[in-house]
């Protein structure tokens, strides 16, 4: 009988010493892809903002070309103000995604957390029993 509680106890301490393996290499594994999702994500919007910065610099270079033409240069500047705002939300959206990936993952690495103490408080609690199990006999 003894020996059957140890060998449930190497056991299950074999068990569990597996799932936090898993669950470390799961883990690492989705930190990895999603740092490689943000960085995607942030490398097309650096280029997206560096063709929207060009063309704003060529939209001003026409502005400055065509002044004698008022109406045309009046609609371009619209036109630059609305890519400058739409720039800004980009902006501000991307950051806001950012933010809003960081809190998800920082609540995934607390479940995680919180799944590895209960399977710690679980086996702690077998090998309370196993102790009880050894000591009434």
């Amino acid at each position: 009988e003894r020996r059957r509680l140890l060998e449930e106890e190497n056991r299950r301490e074999q068990q569990l010493a597996e799932r936090e393996r898993k669950l470390a290499e799961n883990e690492s594994l989705f930190e990895i892809r999603v740092n490689q999702e943000i960085e995607r994500l942030r490398i097309g919007e650096q280029l997206r903002l560096s063709q929207q910065k060009n063309e704003l610099e060529l939209c001003k270079l026409r502005l400055d070309d065509r002044k004698e033409n008022m109406k045309t240069l009046e609609s371009e500047r619209q036109m630059v103000q609305s890519i400058k705002v739409e720039l800004m939300e980009k902006k501000k959206r991307f950051s806001e995604m950012e933010l809003a990936e960081y809190d998800l993952l920082k609540e995934q690495k607390e479940s995680l957390k919180k799944d590895v103490e209960l399977l710690k408080s679980q086996l702690k609690k077998a090998q309370k029993e196993i102790e009880g199990h050894k000591g009434g006999k």
